[in-house]
């Protein structure tokens, strides 16, 4: 029996004792995902990643989640119009972005940072070659305030009448000085298309020692996953196939932990799979959930265990939610919390961790006439712990990042009607 509680502008299925779905035992192999077990007790991670003791750092309460700032496409930082609004945050509280920036002919992408009341120090365009798309693909940014972006750009476009277009990509990551300087430019050439063209899903964020970890999967054709790690100075550390499925896939994210084993999550026609890759680019755990879902993040605990949220549900019935699960580092599921919204309708952006190592998930809020968004907070334990709702209307968040100072910065877009124009904004 589980208890409906209203929280903000959802409805959060949650068990009869207001926590998670728990198991005591492993994976048993088939569609029955089971776990760890999870009393809610965290402390000291031990060399396994199992949590021992019982006290955790204390975080600040949120009474609300008013907006310190927000921008839109009518601000001159931001595109008239494009794509969503990739974020990151460094130590002091820089907000490094990128958006695709749409125009009559073309499609580029707008890269520039943001200080902590919303002004742009610097910005500039990257320009692949003229009248063809560009891509954000991710954003990261180390603590000193060094960014990369990861951009797929379309180099080439072959008209053919009767046998239909094909298009050529290659992935570019671009590297940053806190101050706009462009360090350096690093390009992988993909295979060429199978099909139409030969697009790929990635993402891109930073190992524990500075490298830049991007991991790349096939849009239309069956193609073997990358996994890329470069210095900071662009040389190839890593280069490698994944041995996981290579099936095309509608959405890849990536998160790296404290011993740079990379946790990645994908969806592939309603299947998401999540594994864990050790430095080497070998697999560790892999594990497919065959429920129909949308896999939207992935964050990587200090104690090495992965938080992925997932959209769940089937809007046009009115009973869309998320689901954010927890994984140990073997690939045991401790928990996974379902929340309904209470439209029917939505997305869930993003997952962050707070001081205390506690997961804060952001969402757009759907209906037909409109769309809010709202923040979540959980336990370690998987209980939710507390909710505010965005103070701004016709936004939907799809990218969140946390700063040291526990700012939360979400980006996306806004709008009443489409095309949706860029949106970011701050939430002290």
């Amino acid at each position: 029996m589980s208890a409906r509680i209203r929280v903000g502008l959802v409805t959060s299925l949650l068990a009869a004792a207001c926590g998670p779905k728990t198991s005591s035992s492993q994976d048993t192999g088939d569609d029955t995902t089971v776990g760890d077990d999870d009393t809610g007790t965290t402390g000291t991670p031990d060399a396994t990643g199992t949590e021992t003791g019982d006290s955790e750092p204390i975080c600040t309460p949120r009474d609300g989640a008013g907006l310190d700032w927000q921008l839109t496409g009518s601000d001159p930082a931001l595109p008239d119009e494009g794509g969503t609004v990739h974020v990151a945050v460094d130590d002091s509280g820089r907000i490094l972005f990128a958006a695709a920036d749409a125009t009559d002919t073309d499609r580029d992408v707008l890269i520039g940072q943001l200080d902590t009341s919303g002004a742009s120090p610097w910005s500039l365009r990257y320009e692949g070659p003229a009248g063809l798309r560009d891509e954000v693909l991710g954003v990261a940014v180390d603590p000193d305030g060094r960014g990369y972006v990861a951009i797929l750009e379309q180099t080439r476009e072959l008209v053919s009448e009767g046998y239909g277009n094909q298009a050529e990509f290659v992935i570019v990551v671009l590297a940053f000085g806190p101050d706009g300087s462009k360090r350096w430019r690093y390009v992988r050439e993909l295979p060429p298309p199978v099909y139409n063209d030969n697009a790929r899903h990635g993402d891109i964020t930073l190992s524990s020692e500075g490298d830049v970890v991007v991991a790349d999967f096939a849009v239309q054709a069956d193609a073997p996953p990358h996994l890329l790690r470069l210095d900071r100075f662009g040389n190839e550390v890593l280069r490698t196939e994944l041995g996981l499925a290579s099936d095309p896939v509608d959405s890849v994210r990536i998160a790296v932990t404290p011993t740079n084993h990379t946790w990645v999550g994908t969806t592939s026609n309603g299947t998401t799979r999540v594994a864990r890759i050790d430095p080497t680019g070998a697999t560790v755990w892999e594990e497919g959930d065959s429920t129909y879902a949308f896999l939207t993040d992935v964050a990587a605990g200090d104690d090495e265990h992965a938080y992925v949220l997932r959209r769940i549900g089937d809007e046009e019935a009115g009973n869309g939610g998320f689901r954010l699960s927890r994984y140990t580092p073997d690939g045991g599921l401790v928990w996974e919390a379902d929340t309904g919204f209470e439209t029917g309708g939505g997305y869930p952006a993003g997952v962050v961790l707070d001081c205390d190592g506690a997961p804060i998930v952001a969402v757009e809020v759907s209906d037909p006439s409109q769309r809010l968004g709202a923040v979540f907070g959980f336990s370690t334990a998987g209980a939710a712990t507390w909710s505010a709702d965005l103070d701004a209307v016709n936004i939907a968040p799809r990218t969140l990042a946390r700063g040291a100072d526990g700012t939360l910065v979400v980006g996306g877009l806004q709008g009443s009607a489409t095309p949706l124009r860029p949106w970011i904004a701050a939430i002290p």
